[in-house]
């Protein structure tokens, strides 16, 4: 252990005395919004307001995924059990969906085509 820590001190050292320092900033490279693009945007958020009260008022209070959601799993217990799952929803175009789902799960004892089951204590 005493051989370890100047090792660990030398490492820690040369690390810092590499490090890099940040570039001075380029106020070029920043893209600012134009006064037409701000009122469309602003407008544009707007009308999502209103289809948004729209579809309230219809009952479809719910906005549309615009991406993949799901969730996935997995078991490890004794005797070897073992399992993993997962469901995905993939919207598709406008108005469909797909759902995909998997589902792998082993048991250790009841997979082996000898085993015995164990009785049940009496």
């Amino acid at each position: 252990m005493t051989q370890f820590l100047p090792a660990l001190a030398l490492a820690l050292i040369a690390t810092a005395a590499s490090a890099q320092t940040a570039e001075p900033f380029d106020s070029s490279q920043v893209r600012r919004l134009s006064p037409e693009e701000k009122e469309r945007i602003l407008a544009d958020n707007e009308r999502r307001a209103k289809e948004a009260e729209f579809d309230a008022a219809l009952g479809n209070a719910n906005p549309r995924p615009s991406g993949i959601h799901g969730e996935i799993g997995g078991v490890i217990g004794t005797g070897g059990t073992r399992g993993i799952f997962g469901t995905a929803l993939v919207p598709l175009g406008d108005s469909g969906s797909a759902i995909f789902s998997f589902e792998d799960f082993r048991t250790g004892t009841l997979d082996r085509p000898n085993a015995r089951r164990r009785a049940a204590p009496k």
